[in-house]
């Protein structure tokens, strides 16, 4: 999906103006939606963990899901939660299981 720019402008523009617009219909405690936000980051981290620790299948994944766990995604996901909840993160990422 990165490598699709069409995908990737929609997606930016969904992102940029359905928070303000639904805001200005029905007004939104953005304290909670942050909160909520970061708990979402963290239970995904958490799911992230469990697919390295004990297999994607023991969280619901097929065996080859994993290979989407990448450094990279888990950097990503982490700065995305670290910013939400304002608290450090901290997802140590050791080999798969074989």
């Amino acid at each position: 999906m990165r490598d699709n720019v069409i995908g990737n402008s929609l997606r930016t523009v969904f992102a940029s103006t359905y928070v303000p617009l639904y805001h200005a219909m029905a007004r939104l405690d953005f304290e909670r939606f942050r909160y909520c936000q970061a708990v979402a980051a963290l239970l995904r981290l958490s799911m992230l963990g469990m697919m390295r620790a004990q297999g994607p299948e023991a969280v619901g994944f097929r065996s080859e899901a994993i290979a989407e766990v990448t450094p990279a995604v888990v950097r990503l996901l982490t700065r995305y939660a670290e910013r939400k909840s304002g608290a450090s993160v901290r997802l140590d990422l050791a080999p798969a299981p074989a």
